[in-house]
Parts: structure tokens; sequence; C-alpha cells
């Protein structure tokens, strides 16, 4: 659809001479954003009908802008699925995106006290590529892709429009709370499971409700590294506590922050020991 590129990509045609035919704006106007690398090779042009409902002009229009196009090697076209940007541009198109494409010097922008205390966070889960045997590294090769494709499909073709809680889809709560219940002995109910994007997020808005800015926060150590992230983003301070064979050692912690409100742990599996909490 012509709705999924960027208004600005029409500027050229909306803003040019009207003394110039429709077609040779349009080309104008796709050619402009092929140099510049706003299409890159291999993007999909917007089907005729839908660039004609966008711009208000006739499919004869369009068409011979795309004739044009593609005779002066800047598209291609494949039977059955439309146009698209050639994967082999012409010399001169390329040479002049690289002459544009020239570092300049910028100005970074001025980053706030939170977000530069972010920036110094290492990132969970940097890992070499290669090595066998890595901690939080599956095996995607093995992943089920095609049975999964198939259940989302599935599962696309039955969905319906729900006027879903902010805390997330009622349904998917019910199933979470449901094996929480049967698998983890979690006693909870839907209305205490909330949807997030990930685990940081999660940890994030839960640290947001129990901590402010400067509080302890205790943490296994060795542990998982995103939990870094999450107690940075509240400004709080981490108190690292040793694990052993039982999980963490609590004591540990509390010699550090006998204040400390709030202990983020693993009940099973700690990342990246494998020891089980005891009772």
């Amino acid at each position: 659809m012509a709705s999924q590129f960027p208004s600005s990509l029409f500027l050229p045609f909306q803003e040019s001479s009207s003394e110039l035919a429709q077609y040779t704006r349009l080309f104008r106007a796709f050619q402009q954003a092929i140099i510049n690398g706003d299409l890159t090779p291999g993007a999909k042009l917007p089907a005729s009908r839908a660039l004609c409902a966008e711009l208000g002009i006739s499919r004869n229009t369009v068409k011979t802008a795309y004739e044009m196009l593609h005779a002066e090697g800047y598209v291609e076209t494949r039977h059955g699925a439309g146009s698209f940007v050639a994967t082999n541009l012409p010399l001169d198109t390329v040479d002049q995106s690289e002459d544009q494409a020239q570092p300049q010097a910028q100005v970074p922008p001025k980053l706030s006290a939170m977000a530069q205390t972010l920036v110094g966070v290492r990132k969970p889960n940097q890992m070499k590529t290669g090595e066998l045997l890595l901690p939080a590294q599956p095996c995607v090769n093995s992943f089920p892709w095609s049975q999964w494709q198939r259940a989302v499909a599935s599962a696309g073709r039955q969905m319906k429009y729900q006027q879903n809680s902010v805390m997330g889809n009622s349904q998917l709560r019910e199933q979470i709370a449901n094996y929480l219940r049967v698998v983890r002995g979690v006693k909870c109910t839907t209305d205490q499971v909330m949807i997030c994007s990930g685990s940081q997020q999660a940890m994030f808005l839960a640290l947001k409700l129990l901590v402010d800015a400067g509080e302890a926060v205790i943490a296994e150590d060795p542990g998982y590294q995103g939990i870094d992230g999450a107690i940075a983003a509240v400004g709080a301070t981490k108190i690292p506590a040793q694990v052993d064979k039982q999980g963490i050692q609590l004591e540990d912690g509390l010699q550090q922050a006998p204040n400390a409100r709030v202990v983020m742990l693993t009940p099973s599996r700690n990342h990246p020991l494998g020891h089980t909490l005891s009772l």
C-alpha cells in the first residue's frame, strides 16, 4: 500500500512544477528517492491502484512512470509480485548515492542523566558467535518454524477484535494464571497477571512501583545481566549477593544493605549456574 511509504517520499511529486507532466514528476520523485537511498535495492513499490488512490492521479500516470523507471534500470518487475527497486542499479546512480553518503560531522544529542546511565549498562547475552554451549543462546536451527507458522496462521484466522484491558489479553492472562498455579504452585488470579513486551519491561514496571531512586535492590551474583538495566532505569542501587548450590545467599545481601526492601531472585535454574532455590 502507498500509505506504508513515508509521506516525504512523494513531496517532490507534489511540490514539483506543474508544467511537467504528472508521470514525469512521479518518475523523478521515485528516481530521487532511489538515488538518495530512501528506497533501497529490493524494496517493493506500492501497487498502482493504491498509489492512484493515495495521490489522486490516474492509473495510466502511475503505469507510465513505472515503465520509465523500468526502462532506465531503476526498477525490475517480478511476475505476480509487482515492481521492486532494482538490485543492480545503474552505475551513475550508485556513484551519486555514494557521493551523497559521505559522512558528515554531526553533533550528538545531549542525553539525560538517566540515558547516560543506561548507555553504560552492559547488554545481556553478549556472546561471540560460533561458540558452543553458551548460556541464554538457544539453538534456533532446531526451532519448529513450520509448525509455529501454521499455529500463528490458525490463531490469526480465529482472532476477533476484543476490548482488552491495559493489562493485556484476558484469555492469555487466564492461561498464564492457570499454568502458574499448576506448574509453579503460584497462587494467583487472572487479575494479577500483566502482559509485558519482555522480562526487562516487566522488571522495570515492578521496580518502579516498589523502589524509589537511590534505594537498594538485592540481586543474585552471578545472575541475569538484564536485571542491571531495569535497576539502573529506576535509579536504584544493585546489591550483589552471592549464589551457592541452594540459590541466593540472602544474608550476604542483607549484610551490605540491611534496609533493602526488594530482592530479585530466581526460584529455579539460576542464570548461568543452574542452581535451584532450596525451601
